[in-house]
């Protein structure tokens, strides 16, 4: 199991805020949320299940080609 991630920082336009988890993901479900969206700095996504470390790739692999 990932690390629990306990604040998000989250912006609308050049404004930048941090949130507990719970209240950043309330925010980014509502339909009508101003604009807020997760910062573009952090280093999290918003999953069904809450938020999860993103996974950084290492340039092109060859995990995708089959054969």
């Amino acid at each position: 199991m990932g690390a629990k991630v306990s604040t998000i920082r989250l912006q609308v336009g050049e404004r930048i805020e941090t949130f507990g988890a719970e209240h950043a993901e309330r925010l980014l479900r509502m339909p009508n949320n101003g604009g807020w969206k997760i910062a573009d700095d952090e280093k999290v996504e918003l999953t069904e299940n809450g938020f999860r470390p993103i996974k950084h790739k290492k340039g092109d692999s060859s995990t995708e080609q089959e054969g």
